[in-house]
Formats: structure tokens, sequence, C-alpha cells
């Protein structure tokens, strides 16, 4: 069999399973919606975060100048937080980069290990509607949330070294002090 034939039997397999993946994920999703439409708001526990990362890529060569102009053009990728929660068929994620990134700042390795050490045990799941794509989605306890955030705001601000008061004479504001 050639090496070509190989590598896309390969990529293809691959590509179905991305597919079955994603489709399981959607019906874990859909249940949790129904079961949280039913019986408002869910209270389930949280099993785990995942980090992804987010991604920069600039390309030079498009016709029509681009969103760059002169031919460059760029896509940004922003990184992602979510929240593995145990749904009534299997395990659910729910973003919270967003809460994290507007209370705490820049998503790095310290300020994710304090969130993954602060998680809660247990968060309540309510239903929203995506603002963007209009569709239902599932969303952490603002109240909750919120709380989770300032919890691990305080932790960075603790964090931080403390600044050095400078020992720099800037002129003599009172001239007849001398």
């Amino acid at each position: 069999m050639p090496k070509n034939l190989l590598l896309k039997t390969y990529l293809d397999h691959l590509d179905e399973q991305r597919e079955i993946e994603r489709e399981k994920r959607e019906a874990e999703t859909k249940a949790l919606l129904e079961a949280i439409a039913s019986t408002g708001p869910l209270q389930v526990k949280t099993l785990d975060l995942k980090y992804e990362a987010g991604d920069y890529y600039l390309w030079n060569g498009v016709k029509g100048g681009g969103n760059r102009g002169y031919g460059w053009s760029e896509m940004v990728i922003s990184s992602k937080l979510l929240l593995f929660v145990e749904g009534p068929h299997g395990k659910v994620s729910v973003r919270v980069d967003r809460a994290f990134k507007a209370g705490v700042g820049r998503l790095t390795e310290k300020r994710r290990t304090l969130i993954r050490q602060t998680m809660p045990e247990r968060v309540t799941l309510l239903k929203s509607v995506n603002p963007w794509s209009g569709k239902p989605q599932i969303e952490a306890s603002p109240d909750e949330l919120d709380g989770w955030v300032s919890t691990v705001a305080d932790l960075v601000r603790k964090s931080r070294p403390k600044r050095r008061a400078r020992d720099v004479k800037v002129g003599n504001p009172d001239p007849d002090a001398e």
C-alpha cells in the first residue's frame, strides 16, 4: 500500500473519531440543557479544569489587502479555560475563561494553578443564550463564579512581591526648609 494512501486512511480515521467525539459532546450538552430546562438550575460536581492555549497566525500574499492591509492577514485564537462537570450522561465542559480573564487578567501558569487549587467541589449550572450565535448554552452561576474569581484575585494580589520604597530625592519641594 503506498504511503500517501496509508496517510490519507489514517487522517480520515482521525477525522471520523473527532466527529464521533463532537457528536458525543453535543449529545451530553443537549441532555444537560434539557435537565436544566425541566428542573431549573442544576447543582453538579466539578471534575477537572482544562486549559487550551490560544494562537496567533500572520501570513502574507492575501489578495484584496487582508485585514492588516498591504496583503497581510492575521487570525487570533483566544485561549480557553474549560471546567468539566458531571452531567447526567457523562462529562460536560463549561467555559469559565471569560470571567477569570476579566477578574484576574492573563491566564498564566501560576494563575491557572491558583484557579485549579480553589476550584469548588460543586457548581450550579444555568441555561443561557449565547449572544453571538443565539444558541442555548450552559454557564456556571454568575454569583458562584464571581466568588471564585474574587478568591483567586485576592490570592494573586497576595502572591505579588512587595515593591520597595525608593530612596530617590527629586528636588526639594520646599526651598525655605533649608
